[in-house]
């Protein structure tokens, strides 16, 4: 007797996918069932600096110093003429002499707090400033430090148009022009309360020819150049948490608010993290205040205390500004150094490390991870086979690749897929993924993690879906 074909099971194919995960990034925000599939869900030390690869992060070099630190406690970082690092160790400031390869002293005594470091130029001279609440001195490069006479007691300055700014509790206090030290000229230094505050000041900064100061609630924007013609907008409900959190780059103003980065370039301020949400929810906000961010060309690290438990930095996130996506690394930094085309991030133990060289942190391989969200072909419902899956990858002589799968949502129970043998002559070449496993599904997610370098392309798949 014949069997009737509609009795049978039939598969459809589903047509090629190929997937970039370098151009999507991180997705902590959404449901992992509704995230590209290009996204990840979770990863470490993943970079798309090889676009259009995604990538182990860049590897680092330890500087300033020898194999051990010499940073007993770094209290603040900066550069003079962008070019020669300082920091405050400790009571120390101290700035890196290239030529002599040691760490000199420009002053001793100084406050043990955390504060920063300025430039200011006038028509004579170049100064680096040092402040940190009650320490405030000016540098010209010889000499001792000069006191920043009759500057308030704070640690929060800028520098705008041959003038500094002050923020004391809720008054920018403004310098005479181009002075250091002369804060008490009629007509010339002068100050402008913040009525509308809300709390006390957590950091300022001069953008685009503006003086801005902000509470952890609040906003506030000084137009102008002396007291004349000097014009204070209308405050927003904005705040930003850690005044080292702000960094600028390409006319734009970046800035760490409750839970959220924003960027401002001029009107309302907008959250850019919100495919990151969930380490900026887990930030332990006793901390805040240690909260840094850098740049290097068109990256913006954020350095954040992730976790309940964490005192200290723990996590550091890559906004890529082009493409606005994002990528989370293990390590944090107390601050950042830019010098020349070099970023250096400081971490707590007081090493100094020379951010993207090679691919190595020294001689130790990085690890690397990331997880994808539920991959799927039509509905959830009907069973699914994979019957073709590609990987384009570069993955050198020593590195190591593999590949997990889990067919639960929570994606704890990995289990093995495949192990990538790098050599020679499979580089830069489609591997094919064993699909064995793989085989009536209703969905799946994919882990890929390894050690050393790392270039994954594209990744390729051929899916049949059962119909009946």
């Amino acid at each position: 007797m014949g069997i009737m074909w509609g009795s049978q099971p039939r598969f459809k194919q589903s047509p090629a996918e190929l997937i970039r995960p370098a151009s999507e990034g991180i997705n902590t925000q959404g449901n992992i069932f509704e995230i590209s599939k290009g996204e990840c869900s979770k990863c470490l030390n993943i970079s798309n600096r090889n676009y259009p690869a995604i990538s182990t992060r860049p590897g680092r070099t330890k500087e300033f110093g020898t194999a051990t630190s010499v940073i007993t406690k770094c209290n603040a970082a900066g550069a003079r003429l962008a070019s020669i690092a300082h920091v405050l160790d400790g009571t120390v400031w101290k700035y890196w002499n290239v030529a002599t390869s040691a760490w000199i002293n420009v002053a001793t005594g100084v406050t043990d707090a955390t504060g920063k470091f300025l430039e200011f130029g006038t028509a004579a001279d170049k100064f680096t400033l040092l402040i940190n609440g009650t320490y405030k001195k000016a540098w010209n490069g010889s000499g001792s430090p000069t006191d920043l006479t009759g500057a308030p007691a704070t640690k929060l300055m800028c520098t705008d148009d041959y003038r500094l700014y002050a923020l004391h509790d809720n008054i920018i206090k403004a310098s005479a022009g181009g002075s250091v030290t002369d804060w008490t000229t009629l007509d010339d230094a002068w100050q402008e309360p913040l009525a509308g505050m809300i709390g006390v000041g957590t950091a300022i900064t001069a953008f685009n020819d503006m003086v801005i100061a902000f509470s952890d609630q609040t906003m506030h924007i000084l137009m102008g150049n002396n007291a004349a013609d000097s014009t204070l907008l209308d405050p927003t409900n904005c705040g930003c948490i850690s005044d080292k959190s702000i960094v600028k780059y390409d006319g734009v103003l970046f800035f760490m608010d409750y839970y959220k980065f924003k960027a401002f370039t001029g009107g309302i301020p907008v959250d850019i993290s919100q495919k990151v949400s969930k380490y900026l929810d887990e930030i332990n906000y006793t901390y805040k205040n240690k909260i840094v961010a850098g740049n290097w060309g068109k990256y913006i690290y954020l350095s954040i205390p992730y976790g309940a438990g964490v005192t200290e930095n723990t996590i550091t996130l890559e906004y890529n500004t082009e493409l606005r996506i994002w990528f989370a690394w293990d390590m944090g930094f107390v601050d950042f150094i830019n010098i020349g085309e070099f970023l250096y991030g400081v971490d707590v133990d007081g090493v100094a490390w020379k951010m993207q060289q090679g691919t190595a942190d020294v001689a130790a391989a990085i690890g690397w991870s990331f997880e994808t969200g539920v991959w799927n072909a039509l509905p959830v419902r009907p069973k699914k086979t994979i019957s073709n899956y590609f990987a384009l990858m570069n993955l050198p002589v020593g590195s190591t690749c593999k590949i997990e799968y889990s067919i639960t949502s929570a994606g704890e129970d990995w289990a093995t897929l495949h192990t990538f043998t790098a050599s020679a002559v499979t580089q830069n070449v489609p591997v094919m993924i064993p699909t064995t496993i793989l085989q009536n599904v209703n969905f799946y997610r994919l882990k890929f993690s390894g050690t050393g370098p790392m270039d994954l392309y594209y990744i390729e798949t051929d899916v049949r879906v059962k119909s009946r």
